[in-house]
């Protein structure tokens, strides 16, 4: 019979990203126990930019975090209108702040603020899950016991894979490059999403006043280059501006150049007995609707949520009830907006007349 919330859980969690960190938070502000381990020396946020949702607001609202985590930037509109270009620069789509209700900021603040409310984190340990689905973690060769172990461990995620739930990873085909300029950069109120033949850019202006971009292009897997700011540049330094002037502004060092990678195929369950997957290692996806940090916030509500309810056991499976299909849902929609927006040949020319369709629509209705 599983543990109940009559009495403060101890929970161990095996990773401590975006959701780790969430998850740590609730659960410590619901008194529950948490033991935080990250193989990492240090906590180091990955990415650059990130939007976060309604729907993660919600999840950090419900959690006591919103206010921290986030401060006054629920009430602050960096974006006020956003825009699908021709590589160009002209508009195929436009659109209002309206259509945008998102919360633009960087990574390494978003993991700093959730940082600060998870308190203590177990650094430079590889800690694995039973293969039984037992909640144990072991740490250099000594067996930890908990009520609940969550395994936040990221994309290639080892828990998954000893848990004998890991299908493999596939790539998506096409590899993507992300920078935030190293000063203040205006964008003038404008989001925009830049698309070209098997390739794509986008710029954000974020809260802080400084600027996010990102790219995709379909190239093989597995390339390393020595300077991915100026192979970025090589390959879109000749589109419309200002993206060439964005990617300059960046610090040639924090221009990070990652092959994407989603689950070969879904996974059945997120749960094996008392060991639950979460965030990218339950459902890695690819990012172009910006989903995946946000996912993972939601988990890790839901998780917190089920287990203030009910007994363990039953908490996890109302958990994977209620999270695997909808997470798997976001994944699949991810992965075919990057192949409509890094279409090639026919599928491109088939793509563009749809959305100039779409666009002699709304020039028509708006008058």
């Amino acid at each position: 019979m599983g543990a109940t919330t009559h009495r403060p859980l101890h929970v161990g969690i095996v990773g401590a990203g975006i959701c780790g960190l969430t998850l740590a938070a609730g659960l410590r502000r619901h008194g529950h126990d948490v033991t935080l381990y990250e193989r990492a020396p240090r906590l180091m946020p990955v990415g650059a930019g990130i939007s976060i949702s309604p729907q993660a607001v919600r999840a950090l609202t419900s959690l006591g975090l919103a206010e921290p985590v986030l401060g006054d930037a629920r009430s602050r509109h960096t974006t006020r209108r956003a825009a699908l270009l021709r590589p160009d620069g002209s508009a195929v789509l436009r659109a209002t702040a309206a259509h945008m209700p998102l919360l633009p900021m960087t990574r390494s603040a978003l993991h700093a603020a959730l940082a600060e409310q998870a308190g203590d984190v177990v650094l430079g340990v590889d800690a694995q899950v039973s293969a039984s689905g037992a909640p144990v973690v072991t740490v250099d060769g000594v067996e930890h016991e908990f009520d609940v172990v969550v395994a936040s461990d990221g994309v290639r995620s080892a828990a998954r894979e000893r848990l004998g739930l890991d299908p493999g990873l596939r790539y998506a085909g096409w590899t993507t490059w992300r920078g935030v300029t190293a000063e203040p950069f205006d964008l003038r109120g404008q989001a925009s999403e830049t698309w070209g033949p098997g390739a794509m850019v986008g710029l954000v202006p974020l809260l802080d006043g400084h600027a996010y971009w990102f790219a995709a292009q379909h190239a093989p897997p597995g390339t390393t280059v020595p300077d991915p700011r100026g192979d970025a540049l090589g390959r879109f330094g000749d589109w419309h501006l200002p993206i060439r002037l964005v990617i300059e502004a960046c610090d040639p060092q924090a221009v990070v150049r990652t092959d994407v990678y989603d689950l070969a195929e879904p996974l059945t369950t997120y749960v094996r007995g008392r060991v639950a997957l979460a965030g990218d290692a339950a459902h890695p996806m690819t990012p172009n609707l910006g989903q995946g940090a946000n996912q993972a916030i939601v988990d890790a509500a839901s998780l917190v949520r089920r287990l203030e309810s009910t007994g363990v056991v039953p908490a996890l499976m109302a958990y994977d009830n209620e999270r695997r299909h909808r997470s798997q849902r976001v994944a699949r929609a991810s992965r075919a907006m990057g192949q409509v927006a890094l279409a090639e040949g026919m599928g491109r020319q088939a793509r563009d007349r749809v959305l100039g369709a779409m666009a002699a629509v709304t020039r028509a209705v708006g008058g």
